[in-house]
């Protein structure tokens, strides 16, 4: 039955192809598949269960419908025509059912579907698809633009879609394998599906190269499910030596995030200034700064002081500074998306310069007095105490020299103050103030006039309010007694008043006199009064002692008087409330 030797096949092989040209493509059941990358080794397996005749031949065909060997179960031989590429072939006969077929350095082209044939009709339950994975093709398609970063609290963020485009090399094309993709930014792990989507672009991503990396092979993909956000690329590729061939790798794309200026620095002798600290400099110094700042696309440069344009260069430069050069100097950062602004103050040293000088009339013996200067100086000076000079027999304690500041920058208020002065203070009057750029010695003129009377010019300022003022205790001493001889008289005026109310009343509380509406003394503004309490006039009769008591009380005493009825009245005196006195 096993009598036919390889030199009949050799000779029945060519009948056998004019037998199956007519049909080179065939359909078979495919029980198993093989995977393997490229330039590995295939194995694939072979069942025979199915077969019912051994006696027949059989022939095992390449996906491109060539024989790759024939012969009968149990007993195939390879065909002198792939004798050729024996060194990577290898049967192996398990026995009369089953069979492994061994291909070695395996390529795209040996990818396919093998099948069992015989007698070109298919043979059921035996056919194995090898799939040879390699690596993809990828492109990276970026954004139409690279992203703007805004504002977002303190930070500057921004969005970034990218996406990774891949085409599959995998052999046959038909293999149905899923992609993995995974993305890498700056060579760390980034995220993964075929699309990215950044919400946090900062500009820490400035400059970053981006890439995505693909891979259809199961193996390969299986080693990189361990993958962190720590994971780098190098490790990737170095690591996991299943990926070595079947990793499809993108160009990069290098992010550039736009944003407005940012992070603006002044540099002057290599310190970075702080929005606006002051540079002192004195008349005829150089001074150099630099606006330096971070944009993209790059900012323009400007440089303002006080408002108008100085220059349009980075740097700043003033070669010989002069008074005139003192003052705010901005610059003034911007492009497309935003401007911002930073500034500092140039301070020109001065020695203290009197700019205002007045002298004094005279003032008032016991008057305060004072005399104020004003004088130019930077940096701040100070009043030099020790150095004060003033006309003989003054008391030193009645002289001081404040240093006082003003609304306007680099100006200040020397005031000289004398208290309780007599004439011995007229004289001239001096003190020393300095900085680290010179001293001025300010001298003010007094003359105080012996009869009290001040006058004064310029920027004089008298003081009669001064707790030192002898004059001023004096004038409030008067005032107090004045006004307690006010206050007396007012009091026994209107004591007065009460009583001749009191002896208008009867003890019932009718008027003393009997008939009050017939008497012409009570007559008043061409009107009789019926109301009591308005009647300013009373008739006394002096001839009723027994009326010398009121209401019978005898701490109630009439006082007796002569009253001038032709004199003119008084003026009206409203009604005032009734004193305690007058109720029972």
């Amino acid at each position: 039955m096993y009598m036919y030797d390889i030199s009949m096949l050799l000779f029945i092989y060519p009948i056998l192809l004019l037998f199956t040209a007519s049909d080179t493509v065939l359909s078979c059941y495919i029980t198993d598949t093989e995977i393997v990358n490229q330039h590995e080794r295939a194995e694939l397996f072979f069942k025979l269960d199915k077969i019912t005749d051994v006696d027949d031949l059989y022939e095992i065909m390449k996906p491109d419908g060539n024989n790759l060997f024939i012969g009968f179960p149990g007993q195939f031989e390879l065909l002198n025509m792939w004798i050729n590429e024996s060194y990577r072939i290898n049967l192996t006969v398990n026995n009369i059912t089953s069979f492994i077929f061994q291909l070695k350095e395996v390529t795209s082209d040996d990818a396919g579907v093998y099948c069992c044939a015989s007698g070109g009709s298919k043979v059921p339950g035996c056919g194995v698809k090898l799939i040879v994975t390699d690596k993809p093709s990828i492109r990276l398609v970026p954004p139409d633009e690279q992203p703007v970063l805004q504002q977002v609290n303190d930070k500057l963020l921004g969005e970034l879609t990218l996406t990774c485009n891949v085409t599959s090399t995998t052999e046959p094309t038909d293999h149905n394998l899923p992609m993995m993709y995974i993305w890498f930014k700056h060579g760390i792990y980034y995220g993964n599906g075929s699309i990215l989507n950044d919400r946090d672009v900062d500009i820490t991503d400035k400059g970053g190269d981006i890439i995505c990396i693909a891979t259809d092979d199961p193996d390969c993909k299986t080693s990189l499910q361990d993958l962190t956000p720590g994971s780098t690329l190098n490790t990737v590729v170095k690591g996991h030596t299943r990926c070595k061939d079947v990793l499809g790798t993108s160009d990069d794309f290098i992010l550039q995030p736009e944003y407005g200026p940012y992070d603006i620095q002044l540099i002057y002798d290599d310190t970075n200034l702080k929005p606006g600290e002051e540079i002192t400099k004195r008349v005829g110094e150089e001074l150099t700064v630099n606006c330096m700042s971070d944009c993209n696309p790059a900012c323009n440069i400007s440089w303002y002081k006080d408002g108008k344009m100085r220059s349009s260069n980075q740097q700043l430069n003033l070669p010989d500074v002069q008074e005139s050069d003192g003052g705010v100097y901005t610059c003034t950062v911007y492009n497309t998306h935003a401007t911002r602004n930073v500034s500092f103050i140039l301070d020109l040293k001065h020695a203290p310069e009197e700019i205002d000088s007045q002298g004094v009339d005279g003032v008032g013996v016991g008057n305060n007095v004072t005399i104020t200067k004003t004088i130019y100086a930077y940096p701040v000076p100070i009043i030099v105490h020790g150095s004060i000079k003033a006309p003989n027999g003054t008391d030193r304690d009645h002289i001081n020299f404040n240093l006082i500041n003003t609304t306007k920058a680099h100006h200040y208020n020397v005031e000289l103050r004398v208290c309780d002065n007599s004439t011995d203070y007229t004289g001239e009057y001096c003190i020393d103030v300095q900085n680290e750029d010179g001293t001025l010695t300010l001298c003010y003129d007094l003359k105080v006039n012996g009869t009290g009377a001040s006058s004064g010019t310029g920027n004089t300022v008298i003081d009669d309010t001064s707790k030192g003022d002898s004059s001023g205790i004096i004038g409030g001493v008067l005032s107090i007694i004045i006004i307690a001889v006010v206050v007396v008289i007012v009091v026994v005026l209107f004591k007065r008043y009460k009583l001749n109310r009191i002896l208008a009343r009867k003890e019932n509380g009718s008027p003393l006199i009997p008939d009050i509406k017939s008497s012409p003394k009570q007559q008043i503004n061409g009107g009789m009064h019926a109301n009591v309490e308005n009647l300013i006039y009373a008739d006394l009769d002096l001839n009723e002692p027994e009326r010398e008591t009121i209401r019978g009380n005898p701490n109630n005493r009439v006082v007796y008087e002569d009253i001038d009825f032709t004199k003119k009245a008084p003026p009206y005196v409203p009604s005032i409330e009734k004193d305690s006195d007058d109720d029972d």
